[in-house]
Formats: structure tokens, sequence, C-alpha cells
């Protein structure tokens, strides 16, 4: 059975002492069960850490770690109505995420190529 798109998410970041969630990674999870994070490289071990050490329910309904408040916000719903369940829709799920986000997701340009 060939894999495809589970769950699409924005992850939202507030660093301590800041007031508001801003979206610092996109995480696809595979029918596979594994993800991949999608985040500025200088971030991406982190986050990575914190998405592995808390179970999927917690990490929805947000979680603080190292004082900093994190919180998958589900976007699957958008993606599966538009289709995008393929992994060759990979691009276009990123894509349609960086407009959504453009002041913060800027960096997923490079990715998005590289995919391409």
């Amino acid at each position: 059975m060939k894999n495809r798109v589970q769950s699409v998410y924005v992850l939202l970041v507030e660093e301590p002492g800041d007031f508001t969630m801003e979206p610092r990674a996109v995480v696809i999870v595979l029918g596979n069960s594994q993800f991949r994070v999608y985040s500025v490289r200088a971030e991406h071990n982190r986050l990575r850490s914190v998405m592995n050490r808390h179970n999927w329910a917690d990490l929805e309904a947000g979680i603080q770690a190292a004082g900093t408040h994190y919180r998958l916000q589900a976007r699957t719903s958008d993606i599966i109505e538009k289709g995008w369940t393929s992994l060759e829709a990979i691009p276009e799920i990123l894509s349609w995420l960086r407009e959504l986000y453009p002041r913060h997701l800027f960096f997923l340009d490079q990715q998005i190529q590289a995919l391409l």
C-alpha cells in the first residue's frame, strides 16, 4: 500500500515572556505514523525533540516545555477538502501554508524548491 499524508499541522510556539503564539513549523504525519517537521534549520532539532517527547493529543491541546508553550493547529480537514493526501502533494500543501502565513513560514520557500 502506498504511503500517504495522514495529518497536517501548523506548530504554534509562544516563547517565554511573549504573549502571542506564532507559526514556527509545519508538521506532516504520514500514513506509516512517521512525521516530518518543516522549520527553520536552527529550530528543527528543538521542535522535533518536543514532538518526540509528547503525545499528539497533548500537543494539540497545548503543552509547556522549558518555559515555552507549544500547540499543534490541525489543518488536516483543509488538506482533505483540497484532495492533497498523496505524498506528491506535499509541495502544494507547503505552498498553501506559506501563502496563509507569509510572515512566519517564509523558510518554506527553500524546502518547496527542494521538493520540486
